[in-house]
């Protein structure tokens, strides 16, 4: 035993210290005690030869003076140990070999400056050889302004600010700061860091507008003085100052995620010069920024070419996701979107935008009281006239494969609109809509599975344009509440749809299965692959046969 170099006591129960045996283990290089119960471990300090000590979610309450002995430490992981409050001065600098220190979600009362009785983060400037941190800091006043140390990091999470106790670590080169007074930008330690940054999560923070030219939260990021090359995600929220007169400008061109919530900002979110930056973006989520009248401005070039999920929730006043002037082939990789809670919204996407949607899978909208169109027709009637004049015979005849253009998504050739690859579609609580788009456009869904239409009461037809079924002949009809099913099928879905749903205004009076040929002959849609069609109040299933 006395020969034993690694040991592992996961989880076990040593309270209120580990086995006077222990000490017996003088060749010891690695010793975990993850999860254990247990308060003393001012014996451990004995293993004098110890590299790695993991103590991890134990219950200690004070990290003993004797730990600074253990000068041949590399690796020291208090990480939850949620307890612990108290680290003795000159402990942590007195570890010159440490590589590795790991204190995040711990509940440490740091020294402010020098301090005889408990330890002060600038220790840590004592430790060259150190270049993983992961630590939880209460508040930013702690930090001293000079963390020479932050330049040597390889990796590390700093997490400023309580609301982040808990939080997941996802890359491996993170900061984050919440209600904080100090400025970051100023702080040189916390500059050492920006050339390496992959994460930024800034949330309520306040600044001093006096030290900069003018109130915008983002301008000293973009100061040359400040890059952050490297940045791959962004996190805004809750920020106190009205950036009104201050629409964002991002100058991250490796950014992949942003996330913005809580914010003050009005007109576009994304001026010319942002959305021309913003080439690498594939995630962008927004809430809950009650001011915000439109997200993506008029683009000349060719803007977020690489964004594939787009989630909007929350935004009273967003009167516009995107204008009818993009460039070509701009959010051409879209794969999802989900729009939810946008009261003064009237429609989704203009047409422009419409035709270059060829990789989307995933459509949700819900709960946006003025919406009446998914799809904005065009202002123009030259392209629309064109799609509608198409006869109805030459447009039936035509096959799925060839009537999808080779070159992508072009809806203004008789074609028509093609959403190549969308799979599901959801439209629920929207109490004005009342068709997915009101040009007599030809809409093709080829990859179509699903489509779930909700509270939907105005909505009369899905679309006025044609579109082919080729394998579907059967809807079945379930009443709400009930067991009943009845094979329902008017020719097409866009007339199957029509009946059901002007049946359903009926139901409650009327226990009888909708029928009859309400449909426009010259009104068609093609769902070729569509399993399923659900609409409440009745649940109606979509087979093919």
């Amino acid at each position: 035993m006395r020969e034993v170099k690694v040991l592992d006591l996961h989880g076990m129960r040593l309270a209120p210290s580990p086995p006077p045996s222990l000490r017996l283990l003088t060749k010891l290089i690695s010793l975990n005690l993850y999860g254990c119960v247990l308060k003393d471990i001012a014996m451990v300090a004995e293993l004098t030869r110890l590299e790695i000590l993991n103590l991890e979610g134990s219950e200690i309450q004070e990290l003993p003076k004797e730990i600074g002995q253990l000068v041949y430490l590399r690796l020291l992981n208090l990480t939850n140990c949620l307890q612990l409050e108290i680290i003795p001065a000159n402990v942590l600098s007195s570890l010159t070999n440490l590589e590795e220190l790991y204190i995040g979600n711990c509940n440490i009362q740091w020294e402010v400056g020098g301090g005889k009785d408990r330890a002060s983060l600038g220790e840590l400037n004592h430790l060259n050889q150190l270049t993983t941190l992961d630590i939880s800091i209460q508040h930013a006043s702690v930090l001293p302004v000079d963390m020479n140390v932050f330049a040597n990091l390889q990796r590390y999470n700093i997490f400023i600010g309580q609301m982040w106790n808990g939080d997941a670590r996802e890359t491996s080169r993170t900061l984050k700061l919440i209600d904080s007074y100090t400025n970051i930008w100023s702080n040189r330690g916390l500059q050492l860091l920006f050339p390496t940054l992959e994460y930024l999560s800034l949330h309520h923070l306040n600044f001093d507008k006096g030290e900069f030219d003018h109130p915008h939260i983002l301008s000293p990021v973009s100061n040359q003085k400040v890059a952050m090359p490297n940045l791959e995600i962004l996190e805004l929220s809750f920020f106190i100052e009205s950036l009104d007169k201050h629409p964002i400008h991002f100058y991250w061109q490796n950014l992949r995620i942003l996330k913005v919530k809580y914010s003050h900002y009005s007109a576009s979110l994304f001026s010319f010069s942002a959305a021309r930056s913003l080439v690498k973006l594939q995630y962008l989520d927004i809430i809950s920024c009650f001011k915000l009248r439109e997200i993506f401005a008029q683009q000349e070039e060719v803007a977020f070419p690489n964004l594939e999920t787009l989630l909007i929730k929350e935004m009273n006043s967003l009167r516009s996701i995107w204008n009818n002037q993009q460039a070509p082939n701009s959010f051409c990789k879209l794969k999802k979107i989900e729009i939810n809670f946008c009261r003064a919204l009237h429609h989704v996407f203009p047409i422009v935008v419409a035709k270059e949607l060829r990789h989307l899978q995933f459509l949700k909208i819900m709960r946006s009281n003025n919406i009446e169109t998914i799809v904005e027709k065009s202002d123009s009637g030259d392209a629309q006239d064109e799609i509608a004049s198409t006869k109805l015979g030459e447009f039936a005849s035509m096959n799925m494969e060839e009537s999808i253009p080779r070159n992508g998504n072009k809806g203004d050739a008789p074609g028509g609109i093609v959403f190549t690859k969308l799979e599901a579609l959801f439209l629920i609580s929207l109490p004005r809509l009342t068709s997915f788009c009101k040009g007599s456009y030809n809409f093709k869904f080829p990859a179509l599975q699903r489509v779930h239409v909700t509270e939907c009461p105005n909505m009369k037809t899905f679309c006025h344009g044609n579109v082919i079924t080729p394998s579907l002949s059967k809807v079945i009809y379930k009443k709400k509440f009930t067991n009943s099913r009845k094979d329902i099928w008017d020719g097409d879905l866009n007339t199957t749809l029509k009946t059901t749903l002007l049946k359903s205004h009926s139901c409650d009076a009327q226990d009888e299965a909708p029928g009859g040929n309400e449909g426009n002959a010259q009104s068609e849609i093609a769902f070729v692959k569509l399993k399923e069609l659900d609409i409440y109040p009745h649940v109606v299933r979509m087979l093919i046969l």
